[in-house]
């Protein structure tokens, strides 16, 4: 039986490994936002935040099977960049790696890193005002058009994201041409909806090299027509 100072220095050495317990907890995590990088659902691709002070970039992770990634609040006030590397990055648009480097970048107060936020951030121009330009809903433009049913600015943005380079600062110099293929995609699409059919998801726009004009052939390697 213990007598009773081996009772206390038994209590206080207890007590003293709860202490010590408790204060090596990890603190709790900060609030954090769930982005998704679209142009399809773009897996394993790097998102970095940068700070709008001194243009450090900082490193967040990769997004998921889904093209998310957790971002702590912390950084909310950071521009959103997601680097798609060819070889590394899937897109849920097609089967396999994708096949070239480029680079997007989100708009502020918006959750999706999409070719659209990337248009409105080179123009800087809000996502309202670039769904006016574009004739498109500001819902599609802002959001996740992957889940639109019509498909057409899901259309767009595939179309859009052809044109992207490696470094979307580079971009920049060629933002009137790439609202210009915007524009003229969401128009393509109109006129040419009744050929095309339905089912936007099965299409794919080609731009010729040339005179930038638009056609469409089925995502499947037919034929352009």
């Amino acid at each position: 039986m213990l007598n009773k100072y081996s009772l206390a220095v038994a209590l206080a050495a207890i007590l003293t490994g709860c202490e010590s317990s408790s204060s090596n907890r990890p603190t709790p995590a900060l609030d954090s936002t769930t982005y998704t990088v679209i142009d399809g659902y773009l897996s394993a691709a790097e998102v970095y935040v940068i700070s709008p002070t001194d243009n450090i970039k900082t490193l967040i992770g990769e997004t998921d099977a889904n093209g998310q990634i957790q971002i702590s609040d912390e950084y909310k006030e950071y521009a959103v960049i997601a680097k798609i590397i060819a070889g590394h990055t899937t897109d849920s648009d097609h089967a396999g790696f994708v096949t070239k480097n480029y680079e997007m970048r989100g708009t502020a107060n918006s959750v999706v890193v999409t070719p659209f936020t990337t248009l409105a951030y080179m123009n800087q121009i809000s996502i309202s005002e670039l769904a006016v330009v574009l004739q498109l809903d500001e819902a599609d433009v802002g959001g996740d058009y992957v889940k639109t049913a019509d498909g057409k600015a899901y259309l767009v943005a595939r179309t859009l994201a052809t044109q992207f380079d490696a470094d979307s600062s580079n971009d920049a110099a060629d933002v009137d041409a790439l609202q210009t293929l915007a524009s003229d995609a969401a128009s393509y699409i109109d006129s040419f909806l009744p050929v095309m059919g339905d089912d936007l998801n099965n299409i794919e726009l080609k731009i010729d090299t040339n005179d930038h004009s638009l056609s469409y052939q089925l995502r499947v390697s037919s034929p352009t027509i």
